[in-house]
């Protein structure tokens, strides 16, 4: 899906699971946490650029600080949502590049799953389905639920 050795941003990495696939896979990896105490001998790795942020604390993330500009061709967000960084992030995906993100769904505080907004997934002030909002590489948002990027 990502393209091959294209750089990855891997948002709120954790221990780094899916920073290490895809820096062993080849690909320079940016890593993005707000405790990077948890990616280990990842923190070393010469594929692999840590940056410690706060992604709620407040700080437009993508407009100041490392990332301003740069894409990637792969995206990765999993057990994270913070919906005000979605725009940003599909920004973020290089033309030809992809967006993975695994959030949390309905059911999921049956299997351990820590939701904490009671609101559904991109909801909120997202455009109406008869129109929809463009975004940047070909991104289209209909009710906040990315259709396509190319």
């Amino acid at each position: 899906m990502v393209p091959q050795g294209a750089p990855v941003l891997d948002l709120a990495c954790g221990g780094g699971r899916h920073t290490r696939l895809f820096a062993e896979a080849g690909h320079p990896v940016t890593a993005v946490d707000i405790d990077l105490g948890n990616l280990g001998d990842l923190a070393g790795h010469p594929r692999v650029e840590p940056i410690q942020a706060d992604l709620e604390g407040g700080d437009p993330f993508f407009l100041r600080g490392p990332l301003p500009g740069r894409t990637f061709g792969g995206v990765v967000v999993t057990n994270y949502l913070h919906r005000p960084l979605l725009e940003d992030l599909v920004a973020a995906v290089a033309p030809g590049g992809v967006l993975i993100y695994e959030t949390f769904a309905e059911g999921n505080e049956t299997l351990g799953g820590r939701v904490t907004n009671p609101e559904p997934p991109f909801s909120g002030s997202a455009p109406s389905p008869s129109r929809p909002r463009p975004g940047k590489n070909g991104a289209y948002a209909r009710d906040f639920y990315l259709t396509s990027v190319s």
